[in-house]
């Protein structure tokens, strides 16, 4: 295993305590399509006096580790190491594949955008690559180790705790809300969608204040 230190980036200009966000973006190709909304929404809720952390699971954004000898319970442990560092407990924000460990922060509510299985995110990564088949070192470009590909292709989302699910309107599976908007993480190219972050970070808002008044 290796060490578990993320990088991160910090979204709390005219944010005030006790509210705070440890925030887990999708995983891989996922995460450089997502990430211009993510932080469009952090902005929104900065504004809004809710602060957040963005995390760079080790091996991917910014990190400085080699995703070659990352396993899962690296990303588990780097999420962990970024929310101790917070001045309050957070509450745990997860978009797609990074719901895969969005659990580790004993009781904190989360809140999840269009969650996938480990197994889902494992396809994902085949059909974009050009390698086929099934063996490291690449899958669409990313020099997955073996032990990090096992851990995926058997993760299933944590249960259990307090759970809130958004999904897109045309996404059937179930969700406490289906709201309107682009998936951007299927894009081929970053994108955004003023109009989603919006919503999504309406949602959030009114999340955290039901989960602050508990």
């Amino acid at each position: 295993m290796v060490a578990a230190a993320p990088s991160a980036c910090d979204f709390t200009i005219g944010a005030k305590l006790p509210v705070q966000l440890i925030v887990i973006p999708p995983l891989f190709f996922e995460a450089n399509r997502s990430r211009r909304l993510i932080v469009t929404i952090l902005r929104h809720l900065a504004d809004r006096g809710i602060g957040g952390r963005l995390v760079d699971l080790p091996g991917t954004g910014e990190s400085l580790v080699d995703l070659a000898a990352v396993q899962l319970a690296d990303w588990r442990a780097a999420v962990s190491a970024a929310a101790s560092e917070m001045p309050v407990p957070p509450l745990t924000i997860a978009f797609r594949g990074g719901a895969l460990v969005d659990d580790v922060i004993g009781g904190a509510p989360r809140w999840r955008l269009s969650p996938v299985d480990g197994a889902a995110v494992v396809r994902a990564l085949r059909r974009a690559s050009s390698l086929g088949g099934n063996r490291p070192p690449r899958l669409a470009g990313y020099p997955l180790g073996a032990a990090l590909l096992a851990d995926l292709a058997a993760a299933t989302l944590p249960a259990g705790g307090r759970v809130r699910t958004v999904r897109l309107a045309d996404d059937p599976a179930t969700a406490d809300r289906h709201l309107p908007g682009t998936p951007l993480w299927h894009r081929a190219e970053p994108g955004e969608d003023v109009a989603l972050a919006a919503l999504l970070a309406d949602d959030i808002h009114d999340w955290t204040v039901a989960c602050a008044a508990l």
